[in-house]
Protein backbone atom coordinates (compact mmCIF):
# COMPACT_ATOMS: atom_id res chain seq x y z
CA UNK A 1 0.00 0.00 0.00
CA UNK A 2 2.79 2.47 0.82
CA UNK A 3 4.54 1.91 -2.53
CA UNK A 4 1.57 1.44 -4.88
CA UNK A 5 1.57 4.05 -7.71
CA UNK A 6 4.24 6.15 -5.97
CA UNK A 7 7.35 5.51 -8.06
CA UNK A 8 7.45 5.96 -11.84
CA UNK A 9 7.33 2.83 -14.01
CA UNK A 10 10.60 2.19 -15.83
CA UNK A 11 9.24 -0.40 -18.29
CA UNK A 12 9.59 0.79 -21.86
CA UNK A 13 7.31 -1.82 -23.40
CA UNK A 14 3.54 -1.44 -23.61
CA UNK A 15 1.70 -3.08 -20.71
CA UNK A 16 -1.58 -2.87 -18.80
CA UNK A 17 -1.23 0.10 -16.43
CA UNK A 18 -4.02 -1.24 -14.20
CA UNK A 19 -1.89 -4.29 -13.33
CA UNK A 20 1.33 -2.31 -12.87
CA UNK A 21 2.10 -1.17 -9.30
CA UNK A 22 4.12 1.78 -10.62
CA UNK A 23 2.85 5.17 -11.83
CA UNK A 24 2.71 5.53 -15.61
CA UNK A 25 3.61 8.77 -17.44
CA UNK A 26 0.54 11.01 -17.46
CA UNK A 27 -1.43 8.70 -15.16
CA UNK A 28 -3.74 10.56 -12.78
CA UNK A 29 -3.53 7.96 -10.01
CA UNK A 30 0.06 8.76 -9.04
CA UNK A 31 0.41 9.22 -5.28
CA UNK A 32 2.54 11.20 -2.84
CA UNK A 33 5.35 9.20 -1.25
CA UNK A 34 4.21 8.97 2.38
CA UNK A 35 7.79 8.45 3.54
CA UNK A 36 8.71 11.89 2.16
CA UNK A 37 5.43 13.85 2.04
CA UNK A 38 2.91 13.66 4.85
CA UNK A 39 -0.60 14.45 3.69
CA UNK A 40 -4.15 14.14 4.92
CA UNK A 41 -6.72 11.74 3.52
CA UNK A 42 -8.95 14.76 2.85
CA UNK A 43 -9.25 15.95 -0.76
CA UNK A 44 -7.47 19.12 -1.87
CA UNK A 45 -10.11 21.61 -3.12
CA UNK A 46 -7.60 23.24 -5.51
CA UNK A 47 -6.75 19.90 -7.13
CA UNK A 48 -10.47 19.18 -7.51
CA UNK A 49 -10.95 22.45 -9.41
CA UNK A 50 -8.09 22.02 -11.87
CA UNK A 51 -4.63 21.80 -10.33
CA UNK A 52 -2.81 22.48 -7.09
CA UNK A 53 0.14 24.87 -7.27
CA UNK A 54 1.60 23.35 -4.08
CA UNK A 55 2.27 19.99 -5.76
CA UNK A 56 3.95 17.48 -3.43
CA UNK A 57 4.17 20.16 -0.73
CA UNK A 58 0.37 20.09 -0.42
CA UNK A 59 -0.84 18.51 2.81
CA UNK A 60 -4.07 17.22 1.24
CA UNK A 61 -4.79 14.26 -1.04
CA UNK A 62 -4.80 14.84 -4.79
CA UNK A 63 -7.67 12.92 -6.34
CA UNK A 64 -10.07 10.18 -5.32
CA UNK A 65 -7.45 7.46 -5.74
CA UNK A 66 -5.04 9.14 -3.34
CA UNK A 67 -7.82 9.81 -0.81
CA UNK A 68 -8.85 6.15 -0.69
CA UNK A 69 -5.30 4.73 -0.82
CA UNK A 70 -4.32 6.78 2.23
CA UNK A 71 -3.39 4.48 5.16
CA UNK A 72 -6.12 6.05 7.29
CA UNK A 73 -8.74 4.82 4.79
CA UNK A 74 -7.40 1.89 2.74
CA UNK A 75 -9.39 -1.29 3.42
CA UNK A 76 -11.03 0.06 6.57
CA UNK A 77 -14.53 -0.42 5.11
CA UNK A 78 -16.16 -3.48 3.48
CA UNK A 79 -16.84 -3.70 -0.25
CA UNK A 80 -20.61 -3.82 -0.88
CA UNK A 81 -20.38 -7.03 -2.95
CA UNK A 82 -17.82 -8.79 -0.77
CA UNK A 83 -15.73 -11.33 -2.65
CA UNK A 84 -17.37 -10.59 -6.02
CA UNK A 85 -14.96 -7.79 -6.92
CA UNK A 86 -12.82 -8.33 -10.03
CA UNK A 87 -10.17 -5.76 -9.02
CA UNK A 88 -6.85 -7.08 -7.67
CA UNK A 89 -6.23 -3.81 -5.79
CA UNK A 90 -9.20 -2.03 -4.34
CA UNK A 91 -9.85 0.60 -1.67
CA UNK A 92 -12.36 -1.53 0.23
CA UNK A 93 -11.84 -4.87 1.94
CA UNK A 94 -13.20 -7.99 0.22
CA UNK A 95 -13.01 -10.35 3.18
CA UNK A 96 -13.03 -9.85 6.97
CA UNK A 97 -9.35 -10.89 7.03
CA UNK A 98 -8.44 -7.82 4.96
CA UNK A 99 -9.92 -5.36 7.45
CA UNK A 100 -7.27 -2.91 8.57
CA UNK A 101 -7.74 -1.62 12.09
CA UNK A 102 -6.39 1.84 12.69
CA UNK A 103 -4.46 2.65 15.85
CA UNK A 104 -6.44 4.65 18.40
CA UNK A 105 -5.61 8.34 18.47
CA UNK A 106 -5.21 10.24 21.70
Amino acid sequence: MFEFKVRRCMRETSHDWTDCPFAQPGEKVRRHDLQRHHYSRMACPDFRKESCRRGNACELAHGVFECWMHPARYQTQPYKDGRNCPRPVYFFMHTPEQLRLLPATA
